[in-house]
């Protein structure tokens, strides 16, 4: 019985040394709360415009999460250099482009990004 109990906990100790690490927290939100200045500060580019071409990848146990590809529109620019017309590709990730996009997509969104390949949002919400 100890010997039981001596390999279950080396077993369990095994699997904590190749538990993933937890992400870290969204850099626009402040005290549980959105920070639109932060962000802001943050951002390389802020644009209104419009979600497209929506492709999902629904993920089950033991992620349960929406890897969506998808490419946003630009109409309206309010902070950096990006152009109007111009098309972003963004893939939802684990710790990066973190937030997932709700199941109805029409209408405008303000996005919050950065220049970077692949193409990186810290956040997006509806405009």
């Amino acid at each position: 019985m100890i010997r039981l109990l001596f390999i279950l906990g080396i077993f369990c100790q095994a699997q904590a040394v190749f538990a993933t690490k937890p992400c870290p927290p969204p850099v626009c939100v402040v005290d549980n709360k959105f920070n639109k200045a932060k962000c802001v500060e943050l951002s390389d580019w802020v644009a209104v415009g419009k979600i497209f071409d929506v492709v999902h990848d629904k993920k089950g146990k033991p992620l349960y999460k929406d890897f969506a590809k998808f490419k946003f529109t630009i109409l309206n620019i309010k902070k950096g250099k990006v152009k109007i017309g111009e098309s972003i590709s963004f893939q939802v990730g684990w710790c990066v482009n973190m937030k997932t996009l709700p199941e109805d997509t029409a209408g405008e969104f303000i996005f919050y990004g950065r220049n970077s390949k692949p193409s990186i949002y810290i956040h997006f919400d509806r405009y």
